[in-house]
């Protein structure tokens, strides 16, 4: 009778564990896209602003803290407000 009950333990144990490491890599592999997607803000620096601002918002959507792509969306910021004469 305790055979079935730590089995059933044993089943559960095993069912969380399996969700707690797939949550896990899914987290690992969202960063890892962002920093992907991240290297695109080298568009910016050739003078694409669309192209840039499209894969710095992906990459940030996956690691809402990534610095670079915060820095490359403040720096379209910037540039956009400049270019209506705001500034």
């Amino acid at each position: 009778m305790d055979a079935g009950l730590f089995l059933d333990w044993a089943e559960e144990l095993t069912r969380k564990g399996s969700r707690a490491y797939e949550d896990e890599t899914a987290k690992a592999l969202r960063r890892q896209r962002a920093r992907y997607q991240d290297t695109w803000a080298v568009y910016l620096k050739q003078g694409s602003q669309k192209r840039s601002e499209e894969k710095s918002k992906l990459a940030l959507i996956n690691e809402p803290g990534l610095t670079t792509a915060l820095i490359a969306m403040a720096q379209i910021a910037e540039t956009t407000w400049r270019s209506q004469g705001r500034a």
